[in-house]
């Protein structure tokens, strides 16, 4: 018998997403991308000094990242959705249908943190929801080499895992 265990906590949760497919040959880093992950990077070493400067940055980097994408038009956009992520991968709902291994691009708003992490992925399944919906399940692992995003994300999941884990005790405290 084969034993399957996960790499990482998984949960499920609501955040800002947007996604778009890759096409072509993107093996180079934007300059765009390269400062965001520069400026994401700051934003988590600031926020250990000063909470409230680290949340005003994240907040402005969102705003800059929702200007472009009203004005380049590009991608899904974002939207508010229930996700189930984890360090490894996130699965969310989806109006279309994607193949298996094609590459997508991510951009997902952590809302503790007010940061935007971007990253990129292979989709390992897109299975339709039920019939009549319209909907498709998107399953995405994140590409390797993404160390700082998938940091940040294994953070978020962690935080709101103690967050869960606290409230049950103070149920179980009050029975």
């Amino acid at each position: 018998m084969t034993e399957f265990t996960r790499d990482y906590f998984r949960i499920n949760t609501e955040m800002q997403v947007a996604w778009a497919l890759i096409t072509g040959d993107c093996s180079g880093e934007s300059p765009l991308g390269a400062i965001d992950t520069q400026l994401q990077s700051a934003i988590t070493n600031l926020k250990m000094r000063d909470a409230e400067g680290a949340r005003v940055l994240g907040l402005l980097s969102q705003k800059i990242d929702a200007i472009y994408s009203e004005l380049s038009g590009s991608g899904s956009g974002r939207h508010q959705m229930k996700v189930n992520i984890s360090g490894s991968g996130i699965a969310f709902d989806i109006d279309q249908e994607v193949e298996e291994g094609a590459r997508v691009s991510l951009a997902l708003e952590l809302p503790d943190i007010q940061i935007t992490v971007r990253l990129t992925a292979h989709v390992v399944g897109c299975l339709r929801r039920s019939s009549g919906s319209g909907l498709w399940r998107l399953r995405c692992h994140y590409e390797p080499g993404q160390d700082m995003a998938t940091e940040q994300i294994v953070a978020f999941v962690n935080r709101l895992q103690l967050a869960d884990l606290s409230q049950r005790g103070e149920r179980i405290a009050d029975l």
